[in-house]
């Protein structure tokens, strides 16, 4: 903290000027909605023009495109990212001028002592997941959350929500002990593990951090652990709170019975203290997202939510922007999105792949910093010979400067068969080179990107499109079953744009074969939206009907349409090919 005499709170009242600094970044944007909610007049500077700065300035808060200290104007104080250093012009000015400048976790700390719920997700691994599953709970209650994700949901499109309920929800993040700053009434421990060794220095450290943050939590409120990670339970042993606990492998307070799998999607029991609480299908794979699950129906039975809020919430996740995200089919090769880059998190990821039936798992792998990537060597050696293929991309730097003289190139010496890449160009074409029909490809690509875009974006843009009957499919596909919402009548050929959704639960009440129409929609297969020729009307679930050949699909499309018209989210749009093979807009057509 600088020049700060006063709580943060003291300036978070009506009139106050808040200056953001930094205020197009994921956990900015929604700061600045929410504190122009509360009465303060709103204003800040990125470094470049985006999507959410375009979408501030249409709230009428002004945003300027550079780092300048005549941005701070009259401003009472002003709020900074963790990227912001003190050499930044709007923090040095602040200085000069004796405004001040506060931390992004301590605005959002002192904001959430006005809701009478605080949910906090927190640990090493798993915290965007099993935050964005609370949310579909509490959206599925009706509970009109606030919500601050550190990544993409869909059920939002964006990585937060500004609701009116009495809950926030807050994934909670460690490092530079930021989570210290807020005021969980229930918070959630996932696991604790080395991690962010350029801050904390050693696992007795972290564990220490996590120790604080569950002491924030008053006597009311709920300490929630995973029984089943050693180190979490290190961590709180003995503290005064009493503790909550889940887990599959020990003894806990919420634990899974009769689990199962559909197509290797996890089924179960959420049990509480020996009681039924909620029957769940998950819709994302792999043990860890079971303990994820069990984490965020810990906490919706803590804050008072029925167990059918966690059946329906938990049936309509499909799993949140860069989290095992399937990006789409190149050479035959299934193309999936992670943002794993912990060797604990690359473990779950590759176990997981490799238990789904592909034929090979191919691997682009950038990891993230310096320091990590060197004190975290081994393991990073041990989980990258899990792959069939794996393609090195050199270390992303972000915050760091490369003083140890490590590089991608010495991890790939102590793994066979392993190649190194420079440059992401070059990962690209090695990666787009390894595909091949029966193989799972996974692209870990860094949500810091570069300007030429990353490897997945590259990898799969470099290659020549594939054509569906002259439609252009724009974003939104994921691993996630696919079934449209449309109404009956609608006009798919001629120049209509006809806007698709995804109906959530489509998988839980299995009305369509999920396996198959996951694959067809999810590899950007469109044809069933080409049938009709141009300028022929046809409702969608005909489409659906005459690609499936079965008689009652149509019936069961028609019933998806009905039910699902509130329950959906925009998620892809279709448009006819342009001229010349290309897509509106000058996008290629697929």
């Amino acid at each position: 903290m600088m020049n700060n005499l006063h709580p943060i709170r003291d300036y978070i009242v009506p009139g106050k000027r808040a200056h953001l600094v930094g205020i197009g970044g994921v956990s900015m944007c929604p700061l600045a909605e929410v504190l122009r909610g509360m009465g303060l007049h709103v204003q800040g500077s990125d470094m470049t023009e985006s999507d959410t700065v375009r979408h501030l300035r249409s709230l009428g808060i002004p945003v300027a495109i550079g780092h300048n200290a005549e941005n701070l104007g009259d401003c009472d104080l002003v709020v900074r990212t963790a990227a912001v250093h003190d050499s930044n012009p709007e923090i040095a000015g602040a200085v000069a001028r004796g405004i001040p400048v506060y931390e992004r976790a301590q605005a959002w700390g002192a904001i959430m002592q006005r809701y009478p719920n605080a949910l906090c997700v927190a640990g090493t691994h798993g915290k965007t997941t099993t935050t964005s599953m609370c949310t579909h709970i509490f959206m599925a209650a009706e509970a009109d959350p606030t919500v601050m994700i550190g990544g993409t949901l869909p059920l939002l499109h964006a990585g937060y929500r500004v609701g009116q309920g009495d809950t926030i929800i807050l994934e909670s993040c460690e490092y530079c002990n930021s989570f210290l700053s807020f005021f969980p009434t229930v918070a959630v421990i996932l696991n604790v593990e080395e991690d962010h060794l350029d801050f904390f220095k050693d696992l007795a450290d972290i564990q220490h951090s996590f120790r604080r943050f569950a002491e924030l939590v008053p006597p009311a409120g709920s300490v929630i652990v995973n029984a089943d990670n050693a180190s979490a339970m290190e961590a709180v042993a003995g503290l005064e709170h009493p503790i909550f606990t889940f887990g599959l492998d020990h003894t806990a307070d919420c634990t899974a019975a009769n689990l199962t799998e559909v197509d290797g999607r996890p089924v179960f029991d959420v049990m509480i203290r020996g009681e039924k609480y909620a029957r769940v299908e998950l819709h994302v794979y792999g043990h860890h997202n079971v303990l994820n699950a069990l984490a965020a129906a810990s906490a919706a039975w803590a804050l008072g939510l029925p167990g059918h809020a966690v059946e329906t919430g938990l049936a309509s996740f499909t799993g949140a922007g860069r989290r095992f995200e399937h990006k789409g089919t190149y050479h035959g090769a299934e193309v999936y999105d992670d943002y794993a880059h912990h060797p604990d998190e690359l473990h779950a990821l590759f176990t997981t792949a490799k238990e789904m039936g592909y034929e090979r798992l191919v691997v682009a792998f950038q990891p993230h910093t310096y320091s990590r990537t060197a004190k975290l060597f081994e393991r990073f050696v041990e989980e990258l010979k899990i792959p069939d293929v794996a393609i090195l991309a050199e270390i992303f730097a972000a915050r760091e400067q490369n003083t140890l003289g490590i590089s991608s190139a010495d991890l790939c010496r102590n793994i066979p068969g392993a190649v190194y890449c420079s440059t992401l160009d070059k990962a690209a074409a090695a990666l787009r080179q390894a595909a091949r029909p029966g193989d799972e490809a996974g692209a870990h690509a860094l949500a810091q990107r570069p300007a030429h875009g990353d490897v997945l974006q590259v990898g799969i843009a470099g290659g020549e499109p594939s054509r569906s009957r002259g439609l252009l499919v724009e974003s939104g596909m994921d691993a996630a079953l696919r079934v449209h919402q449309a109404r009956q009548g609608i006009e798919i050929g001629g120049a209509h744009l006809l806007q698709l959704a995804v109906l959530q639960d489509a998988v839980h009440h299995r009305m369509l074969p999920g396996q198959f129409f996951q694959r067809l929609l999810a590899g950007g297969r469109l044809a069933a939206l080409g049938l009709a020729r141009r300028g022929q009307a046809q409702p969608v679930e005909q489409h659906i009907a005459q690609l499936l050949g079965r008689a009652d699909v149509e019936l069961r499309a028609r019933q998806l349409v009905d039910m699902g018209r509130e329950l959906v989210q925009p998620a892809l749009h279709i448009v006819e090919e342009g001229p010349e093979g290309r897509g509106v807009d000058g996008h290629p057509a697929l």
